[in-house]
């Protein structure tokens, strides 16, 4: 079905995503250029605008920056190997190794273990190197190749780096936010990615008119477009601004990349829109180094320029079945979607998934409502995973790998614990076993068994033990765990993976077991509980000395943490059994540890 009229002034205020002022939304996506490759040109003293460099893993490269994509006859790309590096630059782009963490010795490339007492220490002990460092590390580091069996790559020192660029950002914003005249201007600053950051700056560009006239003459037209590149058809001469708003946001991109390119060295390029989508997509017209604008009215024309694949999140499966829905022979397309496709299309497309169906309805359209999600004191991940892939090998002898990847999560841990005040109960180990596949499986069976991974929990190791009592406690826990599932030690895996979640703050733990565990409760029968517990138990405080008062407490949480496990299973299996049964209103049948204390009435 062909909809002749799919992009209406209806449709863009829902875009726009206004409120009772009909305030005109105003989304930016920051985005760092070729991320990982230009860490190195910052760890190593080169300018990345002018630096040929490819950043490889084993003997693929991950990250290209852009002169090593244009200064060439035969453009370095993302995936070419060693060699291949080599002969198309004549040997003119540096290649380096991202940083290993061998299955012995330190590490390569980069230190991941310091625990550096702030993020300045560390991004400075890591990027702000002397001259003389930075000779040494290219002597050291350049055109080394590395293989898989010789350790793991580890991106922690780009995470570094991401951190403090976020942290930079923060700044940036609060400097300008204390220079308007609303003190109460609200600024998003959502990490969408390791290398990407949202903001929703609507507030600062819809308001604070003092602030923006004493700018005025930085928001003629022929300034923003100096500095901004305009999404629209070519031969457009007139811009649409309808307003301040565009410009100022315009300005105010600007002016955020140009601090932290003089702060930090890094470049980003920059997309301006009204909603999370047409931003993403609109930044990639400003690459590198650079900024771009969709305006509401070039909408279309752009949704009719971007392939169904390069939309934000419809890169997947779910893009893959909505091109399959579309008519033969018609462009691929986003904008074909809204054209070709009606919403009962869509949902008899998904096999009956409304909401998927109205998400892709609309992102056709140009809508999209989500909120950019304030993080301003920082992104704090839900997981800190590991992963390594190597040669199929059995279980048996995977013990090398395994003691790696401990090392490196405890490691890991005990900075985000130093850093963030919280620790980690639970421990997600996930393996994939090699299979054989019957030569008569058909396509999807043995697409099913090839990428299939297992996994199995366990608790993350105490925080009271040191470093390598922990490393060898998980090491144990795996192993034994793992034989347990593969059944017998000579089954072969390919991949192994540790994932620390259900992260609890170290300086509240006995405050939330109180509050929510002894609300209500009668002292009397709460000491009397308490006599049945150890109060021998081991839970020391790290730099105190253990007074009978803090043991108790310390026996209280254990018992706390140990109730809240049992009755975390039952809750698993509670939630198991729900899935079997047939759609409809659930019952709320998970127990918190509150249960345990509380009388029923």
């Amino acid at each position: 079905m062909l909809e002749s009229s799919f992009f209406t002034e209806t449709s863009m205020l829902s875009a726009s995503h206004n409120n009772k002022q009909r305030q005109q939304r105003v989304i930016l996506l920051l985005d760092l250029d070729c991320f990982y490759a230009q860490c190195e040109c910052v760890r190593l003293g080169f300018d990345v605008t002018t630096t040929p460099l490819a950043l490889l893993q084993f003997n693929s490269a991950l990250a290209v920056t852009y002169p090593a994509r244009t200064l060439f006859s035969q453009p370095i790309e993302r995936g070419d190997g060693w060699e291949a590096v080599r002969d198309k630059s004549g040997g003119k782009c540096y290649a380096v190794h991202v940083p290993l963490l061998p299955v012995q010795g330190d590490t390569t490339n980069a230190t991941t273990t310091s625990l550096a007492e702030t993020l300045q220490e560390e991004y400075d002990s890591l990027y702000k190197l002397s001259k003389e460092q930075q000779e040494e590390a290219r002597k050291r580091d350049l055109w080394v190749r590395r293989f898989a069996a010789e350790g793991k790559a580890s991106i922690e020192c780009y995470r570094i780096a991401s951190a403090k660029i976020f942290e930079t950002v923060h700044e940036f914003l609060e400097t300008e936010k204390s220079q308007m005249d609303d003190t109460n201007v609200k600024i998003m600053l959502e990490r969408a990615s390791i290398d990407e950051f949202y903001l929703d700056v609507t507030d600062a560009v819809n308001k604070n008119d003092d602030y923006w006239n004493v700018r005025q003459d930085l928001l003629e037209e022929n300034s923003i477009l100096q500095t901004t590149h305009l999404v629209r058809p070519e031969g457009e001469e007139s811009v649409p601004w309808n307003g301040d708003v565009f410009r100022r946001a315009c300005w105010l991109a600007h002016q955020l990349r140009q601090y932290v390119r003089n702060t930090l060295s890094f470049t980003m390029s920059c997309g301006i829109s009204v909603n999370k989508t047409l931003a993403k997509l609109s930044a990639g017209y400003g690459k590198p180094n650079g900024q771009a604008l969709l305006l509401p009215e070039y909408v279309e024309y752009m949704l009719e320029q971007t392939q169904i694949r390069k939309c934000r999140n419809l890169g997947g499966k779910v893009g893959a079945a909505v091109q399959s829905l579309l008519p033969q022979d018609v462009p691929t397309t986003v904008a074909s979607i809204a054209k070709y496709l009606s919403m009962p299309q869509l949902v008899e497309g998904f096999h009956g998934d409304e909401a998927t169906a109205r998400w892709v309805y609309d992102v056709a359209r140009g809508i999209d409502p989500q909120p950019v999600v304030a993080k301003n004191t920082g992104a704090l991940t839900k997981t800190v995973t590991t992963f390594k892939s190597f040669t199929a090998c059995p279980v048996g002898d995977t013990t090398s790998w395994i003691e790696l990847l401990a090392r490196d999560i405890v490691t890991r841990i005990e900075k985000d614990a130093h850093r963030n005040n919280r620790y980690p109960r639970v421990c997600t180990i996930q393996y994939h076993p090699t299979v054989v596949i019957h030569a008569n499986a058909d396509r999807f069976d043995k697409r099913k068994l090839l990428y299939q991974n297992k996994s199995f929990r366990t608790s993350f190791p105490p925080q009271r033990l040191e470093r390598d009592a922990k490393v060898r406690h998980l090491v144990h826990d795996i192993q034994s765990k793992l034989l347990q599932h593969c059944k017998e030690s000579t089954s072969n895996i390919d991949r192994l993976g540790i994932a620390a979640s259900d992260f609890i703050t170290i300086a509240s733990c006995l405050d939330l077991f109180v509050q929510r565990g002894v609300s209500g409760q009668d002292g009397e029968n709460l000491s009397k509980k308490r006599k049945h517990v150890d109060l021998n138990l081991d839970c020391t405080v790290i730099g105190e000395t253990i007074t009978p008062k803090q043991k108790d407490e310390d026996a209280d949480r254990i018992l706390a943490e140990k109730l809240q496990a049992d009755f975390d299973r039952e809750n698993r299996l509670l939630q198991a059994s729900e899935r079997l049964q047939t759609l409809g209103k659930k019952k709320n049948k998970t127990k918190r540890i509150e249960s345990f204390f509380v009388k029923k009435k």
